[in-house]
């Protein structure tokens, strides 16, 4: 993990410098859109970003992530999402306004139907009757984890904003129908190593 990561941070770094090279001699940045790279610095620099600049979407989430409390503002009566301050907030910031409506305990009991999801997950791909099946539900997990985490951690300012949905719960119908797919994915494979017991 720590030499992905090293990996990472230098492919990004070399990613701006490479830019930085392009653009002194063309003009403007081939490799990265200045949206993106604005959403990178960002990420990187926090504190020097007021409410009016490219920091603005990550204020508006911490601001309503923190105003839920431990048992947040009730259903519907979030400020942020209801006065149109939080953008996006139906998709990329949709933990923001659960945890400023059901505050703390609300968001540890979504993270605790997470948890159950994944020790759940890790059983059928234990038992699996083969290793396809359990390459199966372990791909699926990993791209469960991966943007749970990216979700949660972009709307609290650990991770880059970058418009990854929360599965089973952003808005989205074709997210929604794919996430019921590799539900099902799951569940056959389930399914099979059942049929195989009897």
């Amino acid at each position: 993990m720590l030499i992905t990561l090293a990996v990472g941070i230098v492919a990004i770094a070399a990613v701006f410098a490479l830019d930085e090279v392009i653009k002194s001699s063309t003009g403007e940045y081939k490799l990265l859109k200045q949206y993106q790279r604005n959403r990178l610095l960002v990420f990187m620099n926090q504190d020097s970003n007021n409410l009016t600049d490219e920091g603005y979407n990550l204020k508006q989430a911490q601001i309503a992530i923190g105003s839920g409390g431990l048992f947040g503002k009730g259903l519907f009566n979030g400020t942020q999402h209801s006065l149109g301050l939080l953008p996006e907030a139906p998709t990329d910031f949709i933990f923001c306004v659960l945890a400023e409506e059901l505050g703390f305990f609300g968001v540890l009991a979504l993270l605790a139907l997470y948890v159950a999801l994944i020790l759940i997950c890790f059983g059928i791909a234990y038992n699996a009757s083969d290793l396809f099946g359990t390459v199966i539900v372990m791909s699926i997990v990993g791209m469960w984890l991966f943007q749970i985490l990216e979700n949660i951690g972009m709307d609290c300012g650990l991770m880059p904003i970058t418009g990854i949905p929360l599965p089973f719960v952003s808005y989205g119908s074709s997210f929604m129908v794919v996430n019921f797919i590799m539900l099902g994915l799951i569940g056959s494979v389930w399914s099979h190593k059942a049929t195989l017991r009897r």
